[in-house]
């Protein structure tokens, strides 16, 4: 459940910030004009990591709870 709402909000919001995503895309990408292999290494490696790293923290803590929740539990 939870990756099904990660990733639907992930789609709304690359929805609605297309276009300054693209932006901020090509930009970035401008460093590594001339040099396809890097360029591909970023895209296809790096960033993918760096952004699955980011998600899987991000679910880590809203699974996880909060400390009123881990509270609950231990008076039950």
């Amino acid at each position: 459940m939870i990756v099904t709402i990660s990733k639907l909000t992930v789609f709304g919001l690359e929805y609605y910030f297309a276009d300054e995503i693209i932006t901020i895309g090509i930009n970035v990408l401008l460093v590594f004009y001339g040099h396809p292999v890097i360029e591909l290494l970023v895209v296809m490696m790096i960033v993918p990591f760096v952004l699955n790293c980011v998600q899987y923290w991000v679910q880590d803590n809203v699974l996880r709870g909060t400390d009123f929740i881990e509270s609950q539990k231990k008076q039950n």
